[in-house]
């Protein structure tokens, strides 16, 4: 009887923390959703190495496409904010050509903000001569799905939010 008294106790204690806890996971995305995010700059760069000859075979050109971009976030809140990753998918005329994650920690402090810089590399099998050189002449529908994940009681709040305009060249 003794044994089953103690287990329904420590029961309703972990459902009473588990409970607690997530009420202020609640309140941390109520907090995040208040956070304004603005895409400050995004600058689409190549290099592109010339084909070597090396004995009997020819090594192909190689190109290297990348985005940097700047994040501006801004905290209107009173609660100091953590955020510890953001995962990146960038489209440029409605096709996926580049994923990559930050991986920097960054803390936001009430009421401020802070810039987040990120390169992005375009995946191997879409970089070519042909969208590098598209890149730098005219100008390209994008769309930059960004996840923001925030640190709150030691777990991760997931927080997407997609950018969209015009790439210049």
């Amino acid at each position: 009887m003794r044994k089953q008294i103690i287990i329904t106790s420590m029961a309703v204690l972990f459902l009473f923390w588990g409970c607690a806890a997530y009420d202020q996971i609640k309140k941390s995305e109520a907090v995040i959703k208040q956070c304004k995010f603005t895409l400050e700059s995004i600058d689409a760069d190549y290099l592109i190495e010339k084909p070597r000859v090396r004995g009997l075979s020819i090594k192909k050109a190689k190109v290297v496409i990348f985005f940097d971009l700047g994040i501006l976030v801004d905290n209107p809140t009173e609660k100091d904010l953590s955020l510890n990753k953001i995962g990146f998918l960038i489209n440029i005329e409605g096709k996926l050509i580049a994923e990559g994650t930050t991986s920097e920690f960054v803390n936001l402090p009430a009421g401020g903000q802070a810039i987040i810089p990120a390169r992005i590399n375009v995946n191997a099998i879409n970089a070519t001569e042909k969208l590098a050189k598209q890149l730098q002449e005219k100008q390209m529908p994008y769309a930059v799905t960004a996840r923001f994940n925030f640190l709150a009681f030691k777990k991760n709040i997931p927080f997407p939010y997609t950018f969209k305009g015009v790439l210049n060249s």
